[in-house]
């Protein structure tokens, strides 16, 4: 079986529609969705459809579906995209509510475990340093740990005694002896200067792991936020050279 595994899709329609039509033309069997699926963007109710219209084996409620349905989580929010989020609240169907408020935050599927990071299953805060790597692989002991951290693909090798081992290749043959941790990138919200929709291909038959992306036209979605009324700080950060200069 062959899984596509997708996160922070953040209202971008664009982005999702690219990474859709890459993935028709590579035998995916099913989707899976580590949360955040709806955002700043302004095709939230539109992600939603295309979503449905696939063969999902989970979606996963994300920080911004948290802060959707809970006074406490959107309080966590910078006030742009709290604002945002009550405004996209606001144009969901019921249907829809009730997808994204009763999604879990995690699942085991064939030994990889794929969590969304959360006071519930781990501190909250972005995952990148080894040392938490480590705190994670050993909080939930399993063989593959699969998450959607701080935007960016990446994955680690931990042999359990000596510090992990950040794995820089695209393509990865998984370890039967090794703990490997993995965070799948950011389909709809850039990172670290990139424009690209990054995405995860899991190959259970060939037990491997390929990063892919895509590149999509970001100013699209800039100029529809902008004809929804959303905020121009959130329209900013979709521009490559204002992630550039937070990362640096």
């Amino acid at each position: 079986m062959k899984i596509a595994v997708l996160s922070n899709i953040y209202g971008n329609k664009y982005a999702l529609k690219k990474v859709l039509d890459q993935i028709e033309t590579q035998d995916i069997d099913q989707l899976v969705i580590l949360g955040n699926s709806i955002g700043f963007g302004p095709h939230n109710f539109q992600i939603l459809n295309m979503l449905r219209s696939q063969n999902i084996l989970y979606h996963l409620k994300g920080k911004i579906e948290e802060g959707m349905f809970s006074d406490k989580q959107i309080n966590k929010l910078n006030l742009h995209l709290a604002n945002s989020m009550i405004k996209a609240k606001q144009k969901l169907d019921e249907e829809s509510k009730s997808f994204l408020d009763n999604a879990p935050n995690h699942f085991l599927h064939n030994e990889k475990y794929f969590f969304i990071p959360s006071p519930e299953t781990f501190p909250d805060r972005l995952i990148n340093e080894e040392e938490s790597i480590i705190l994670c692989l050993k909080k939930f002991n399993h063989r593959i740990t699969i998450s959607s951290c701080n935007h960016t693909n990446f994955a680690f090798e931990y042999d359990g005694t000596n510090p992990p081992t950040k794995i820089v290749k695209r393509k990865l043959k998984l370890s039967d002896s090794l703990q490997t941790f993995i965070s799948v990138g950011s389909v709809g919200y850039p990172s670290n200067g990139s424009i690209t929709a990054k995405y995860l291909i899991l190959d259970d038959e060939k037990g491997s792991i390929h990063f892919n992306e895509t590149t999509y036209d970001y100013t699209k979605t800039q100029k529809d936020m902008q004809v929804a009324g959303i905020s121009k700080i959130l329209i900013r950060q979709l521009s490559p050279l204002y992630n550039k200069s937070m990362n640096e």
